[in-house]
């Protein structure tokens, strides 16, 4: 992986939306790997945000590489298996969720939704259908963090939807922690390529061992103890870095753009 980071051309250039797709599509390898290269180059983190989520997506549920696919779960009274009020009845999905990243820009969409109550508690199912799937409406949404990134609330009325998976809840715990490992992935992937840009030598050598260790976690069982010991370990040392990062030599905004958005990594 670090020798293919390396033939990639780490010099920050504007990217749109659709451009930054078709990089993330363009990437083989492995689910980590392709994420990781595909921000190689980006001029903002909203780009390593996409791949990184992507890529979590494809390692989590096994989503299509060529398809923007979205996991709405969030709901108005929050995102905890008793605020789950979407319900998915005889095929057909109906109800709100309230953030759904990539908005209409998405062409799949993963939901978590109810079936009702079973033993006191909520029968959740994930179920998948698409953003051109009749009844579903989308009412876009703003955010102070990547804004580059389009935000909505959806709506569905009657929508078809096919079951991916039954007592889904765990499965949605695994995919967030599938997505902070992913997600600190592409950020070091592309801190690393800043450094390189930069010519900081000692901040290359230490990004490119945490981005190995990362790539180590992505590849252990989510559920596991020791998985989520390691990523912690791995964040505390990354966030070091990423503090103390000497942005001279780059482009302003880079560093600007990095303060606002920050905050997508507590």
């Amino acid at each position: 992986m670090l020798d293919r980071l390396f033939t990639l051309d780490p010099t920050p250039r504007p990217l749109e939306l659709q451009t930054a797709w078709k990089r993330v599509q363009s990437m083989s390898g492995s689910a980590f790997e392709a994420a990781v290269c595909a921000d190689i180059g980006s001029d903002r983190l909203a780009w390593v945000f996409a791949a990184g989520y992507h890529g979590a997506l494809q390692r989590a549920y096994g989503v299509p590489a060529d398809r923007k696919t979205a996991l709405c779960v969030t709901e108005q009274r929050g995102n905890t298996p008793r605020a789950i009020e979407c319900r998915w009845d005889a095929g057909l999905l109906t109800g709100d969720k309230s953030f759904v990243t990539m908005g209409e820009q998405a062409e799949d969409l993963l939901v978590l939704a109810s079936r009702g109550e079973q033993d006191g508690q909520k029968d959740l199912v994930l179920v998948k259908t698409t953003t051109a799937a009749a009844g579903v409406s989308f009412h876009p949404t703003s955010i102070p963090l990547v804004p580059e990134i389009p935000h909505a609330s959806a709506s569905f009325d009657a929508t078809p939807a096919e079951l991916l998976e039954e007592h889904a809840w765990p499965a949605v715990k695994r995919f967030r922690f599938v997505e902070d490992v992913f997600v600190l992935g592409t950020t070091l992937a592309w801190f690393l390529g800043l450094a390189r840009v930069g010519q900081k030598h000692s901040e290359v050598g230490e990004l490119s061992a945490l981005l190995l260790a990362t790539r180590a976690v992505a590849d252990l069982d989510p559920t596991a103890p020791t998985a989520h010991i390691a990523y912690e370990g791995i964040f505390v040392s990354a966030r070091g870095v990423f503090d103390s990062f000497d942005w001279s030599g780059l482009p302003a905004e880079l560093a600007d753009r990095w303060g606002r958005d920050r905050a997508l990594l507590q």
